[in-house]
């Protein structure tokens, strides 16, 4: 397990807006680090179909970055409007 990541969050300012994930993977990879989080606030996978989630993978692979941890968007944390099962079922299903 890769003991430092870099999370795509570090992306998140305007200065990235026009970047595709993958562009991020590339930098990522090119500071030097071996893993990755993945915020899917800002890359909403769960509406990637699987075959495209199976490609992130494979682009993964390629840059020799290891995904530690996917994390959910930040809807569960308000009660009124979110649901921390919700968020959990789409996170075990991406």
């Amino acid at each position: 397990m890769a003991k430092i990541s870099c999370s795509t969050w570090s992306y998140s300012a305007n200065t990235f807006r026009q970047w595709w994930l993958e562009d991020i993977i590339r930098s990522i990879s090119n500071i030097g680090y071996r893993g990755i989080e993945i915020v899917t606030q800002l890359w909403p996978l769960i509406d990637t179909p699987f075959s495209e989630r199976r490609n992130i993978m494979d682009l993964l692979r390629s840059y020799d970055l290891q995904l530690v941890c996917i994390s959910p968007s930040f809807d569960f944390l308000n009660l009124e409007t979110g649901s921390f099962e919700k968020e959990v079922e789409l996170l075990k299903n991406m």
